[in-house]
């Protein structure tokens, strides 16, 4: 039979391999054989909480019910301490509860709400969470800067200014999640492994999420901007393998996404890592593979979403895209998606290498990707589609499609495409669309070289009709089939060639 052991608080412990732990509560099955039940881990994390502290877990395989929690939560172990959901409901879910703060009425603007017959104390609701729908029925999630009597003042711009009898919900944060080391696999079974809402600070290290029907990690409007506390997300070396999503972080503050794998996203359209509507967040040295969609950056057009940036991260063999920014407004209509860096990135065995695209009128400003790498992709190695960024030092080689292929206005300098289409379907090595009308766009050092030459109809370059005012300076194309390396169509400006 197993038992809880409380340790002292002054005590720290090396359970197996995993991390010491100062005042933990732990389960203790020391007879040959023994494994925790089900019932044994809810009541441990149970008497972890009560006490704020750790719940420890020993290196075996245990089944585990599903935990729903308004409460911070610190559940550490060793990687072979795996838990097994024993029901379809999601593992670990964190999130605050809602309650009912009144109306908005008529007066307020993108950053102050009005709450109908509200007399508050000054700032008694500054640090709290709010919700109200937009007309899309999107829920507009923010944090509460300041408060007076009858208004809220909000950290950040609303995607519409409320409506005259619009509900709104607050919540108290949770302050801290923080789960360390083990293994929480679904067994195949429905819902996601891990769920944390509205939480101050949130620390995810060396956790392994496997086989889960819906998205592996999940982390919602989380990272308190609030000056002082700390807060934010930091996610460290996780893995997550055959979930729908790997990990999805939504709307948070201040959030890392640092090293870790995120591999074999099983939606349709799933990711293996995205940030969606993210601020001052960031995705460093991440490996992705196999799935859909590789590693995001996303702007919906709901929720601000400014100085976002994928460092370093490799992709390989993921079914669409390996690299892929996009900015939307299916969810809301006012917020863009700003200084968006991508830099230092790597795609492999994918469909399409580097995808940044707007797929309706949503919209980036000032972002800027450099230094990546595109290689034996299947479709097109550089898919630059969407206006608002600048790069450098771009390059694609053995796409089985183009090589780079221009669909709304760009400005870079130093690309370098090198046999390309070498599936052997007709095409040019860089192309601009005639999907769109594509204009003042500037390409500066252009490198084409080593063109297939298995196609008689591969060449160099290509603009469709209807584009206009169109430069590339300075190209230099080497090694291409005779007599079509510098055919194109269209109006382009060759300058110094």
């Amino acid at each position: 039979m197993g038992s809880i052991t409380e340790l002292p608080i002054s005590t720290t412990t090396l359970l197996d391999d995993a991390p010491m732990i100062t005042g933990a509560v732990r389960m203790e099955h020391r007879r040959a054989g023994a494994t925790a039940t089900a019932a044994e881990i809810t009541s441990a994390l149970s008497a972890a909480q009560s006490a704020s502290r750790p719940l420890a877990l020993e290196a075996q395989a245990v089944p585990f019910a599903p935990v729903s929690t308004t409460d911070s939560l610190h559940i550490t172990g060793p990687r072979s301490a795996t838990l097994t959901k024993n029901s379809a409901a999601i593992g670990i879910e964190v999130a605050p509860t809602a309650v009912a703060l009144g109306t908005a009425t008529t007066g307020g603007s993108l950053t102050t709400i009005p709450i109908s017959g509200a007399s508050f104390t000054v700032n008694e609701h500054a640090g709290k969470v709010i919700d109200i729908d937009n007309s899309l029925g999107n829920p507009q999630t923010r944090w509460v800067l300041s408060n007076d009597a009858t208004t809220l003042t909000l950290y950040e711009e609303l995607d519409e200014v409320p409506a005259d009898g619009e509900a709104v919900q607050i919540y108290t944060p949770i302050d801290e999640v923080i789960l360390d080391g083990f293994t929480l696999s679904g067994g195949s079974l429905g819902s996601a492994g891990v769920v944390i809402r509205k939480t101050r600070r949130v620390i995810l290290r060396n956790l392994h999420v496997l086989s889960n029907g819906g998205n592996g990690i999940s982390i919602y409007d989380s990272g308190s901007p609030v000056a002082g506390e700390g807060g934010g997300v930091h996610v460290e070396n996780c893995v997550s393998d055959g979930n729908n999503f790997g990990i999805f972080v939504y709307n948070c503050d201040n959030a890392v996404v640092i090293g870790g794998r995120y591999a074999n996203s099983t939606g349709t359209s799933g990711y293996n890592a995205q940030l969606k509507d993210c601020r001052n967040s960031s995705m460093i040295g991440t490996r992705v593979s196999g799935g859909a969609h590789g590693a995001n950056s996303k702007s919906s057009g709901l929720n601000p979403t400014r100085n976002v940036a994928m460092i370093g991260v490799t992709a390989d063999g993921c079914a669409k895209s390996g690299i892929y920014a996009h900015a939307l407004t299916n969810e809301g209509g006012t917020h863009i998606g700003i200084n968006y860096t991508i830099e230092g990135t790597r795609a492999t065995n994918c469909q399409t290498g580097l995808l940044l695209s707007q797929p309706d009128v949503g919209t980036f400003v000032g972002c800027h990707i450099s230094n990546h790498a595109s290689y034996n992709n299947s479709g097109i190695g550089l898919a630059l589609q969407a206006p608002g960024w600048t790069w450098s030092n771009l390059s694609a080689e053995r796409s089985g499609d183009l090589g780079c292929e221009v669909a709304r206005r760009t400005r870079g300098a130093g690309m370098t495409l090198t046999n390309n289409n070498y599936s052997g379907s007709a095409g040019p090595e860089f192309k601009i669309d005639n999907d769109n009308t594509v204009e003042d766009c500037l390409i500066e050092g252009l490198i084409v070289e080593h063109t297939d030459a298995t196609s008689a109809s591969t060449y160099a370059f290509l603009e469709a009709s209807g584009n206009d005012n169109n430069f590339i300076r300075h190209p230099r194309i080497y090694d291409d089939i005779s007599g079509l390396a510098s055919t194109w169509e269209g109006n382009f400006v060759f300058n110094g060639s």
